[in-house]
């Protein structure tokens, strides 16, 4: 998004340079996403793995657990 509102800003004020940069960044930063997700598998390495965990009351405990640990080291 940054990169898109900086090119915005380059056209709109009639700056080649900066428009070109901005464009160039997004290319680049496109492509290093795709290359990336390029046959990516999501392989959990525990057999027992499970998502979304369907027992919604172990939320609110686990965020307290991890702010309990925050606050009291």
């Amino acid at each position: 998004m940054l990169f898109g509102r900086e090119a915005y800003h380059g056209a709109k004020t009639h700056d080649r340079g900066r428009t070109k940069t901005a464009l160039l960044s997004l290319a680049m930063a496109t492509a290093s996403l795709a290359s990336f997700f390029s046959g990516y598998q999501f392989d959990p390495s525990v057999a027992c793995y499970q998502f979304p965990y369907h027992d919604t009351a172990a939320y609110p405990v686990f965020l307290g657990l991890m702010f309990r640990q925050h606050f009291w080291l």
